[in-house]
């Protein structure tokens, strides 16, 4: 299957049926979108944690952002943040995490 944006975004509905609701919840409580102008900027503050994590379903909200700052052509630049004071790479992937960038990654090619 070629992966078009079309197929991108049928991908991500596919995979949100996947994910715990609550655990959708708490992604979009962690990741917001703000719009400055042509700028826009994600925000990472993950829900009552001391750090950001990327589980499955925070990507999958990162992913779905990143397609609504694609279809604003008003939009020119994109600007990604943590609240977070600092982040520490063993604690920002998750195994789950990995596994599933692994699998995305054998697929595309």
């Amino acid at each position: 299957m070629e992966l078009n944006r079309e197929n991108f975004r049928n991908e991500l509905t596919s995979f949100r049926s996947q994910i715990k609701p609550e655990m959708v919840n708490v992604a979009e409580k962690s990741l917001r979108l703000e719009k400055h102008g042509p700028v826009a900027v994600i925000i990472f503050d993950q829900h009552e944690e001391k750090a950001n994590k990327l589980s499955s379903a925070n990507m999958l909200r990162f992913f779905e952002l990143l397609v609504e700052v694609e279809k604003d052509s008003n939009l020119k630049a994109l600007l990604v943040t943590s609240k977070k004071p600092s982040i520490s790479l063993p604690e920002l992937i998750s195994e789950k995490s990995e596994l599933w960038l692994q699998e995305q990654l054998r697929q595309t090619r």
